[in-house]
């Protein structure tokens, strides 16, 4: 067994940085395998937010393309869905999944954006732990 962090975990981009201007649409992360992991987070990270809200959502399939996904509720999260509004300039949120009780291989992040005109900044990252072997491989 490692000691340090650096060998219990991999970091994975779930959703690229990007400003996202009044698309008031979904983005859609990343899939995150989780085969060999026995925990996963999702964290989002808030650049400048000018107008609108991000409400985000984790999903989960056993298929590696996400086919017949279903949006994880209850006690398939730990914490509960994100969302950032304008005040929530350079803010970071997260939330995990808890593995053993959604069952599925798959996951990726949704973040959903409403109200906006002018948009704003986010990106996401998925943080894999817990592995079945260590020390885990750098991407």
């Amino acid at each position: 067994m490692h000691t340090d962090l650096h060998s219990e975990i991999l970091i994975k981009a779930s959703i690229d940085p990007a400003a996202i201007y009044n698309a008031n649409g979904t983005k859609t992360g990343a899939i995150i395998d989780t085969q060999g992991y026995e925990s996963l987070e999702f964290a989002l990270i808030a650049g400048v937010i000018t107008d609108g809200t991000w409400t985000s959502g984790i999903y989960g399939s056993n298929d590696s393309g996400m086919a017949g996904e279903v949006q994880l509720s209850g006690n398939n999260i730990i914490g509960a869905d994100l969302t950032f509004a304008i005040t929530d300039d350079s803010v970071v949120k997260r939330e995990g999944v808890n593995i053993a009780a959604a069952g599925f291989r798959y996951y990726r992040q949704k973040a959903t954006q409403a109200a906006a005109t002018t948009g704003g900044f986010l990106c996401g990252i998925a943080i894999l732990a817990r592995p079945r072997f260590a020390p885990t491989t750098s991407p």
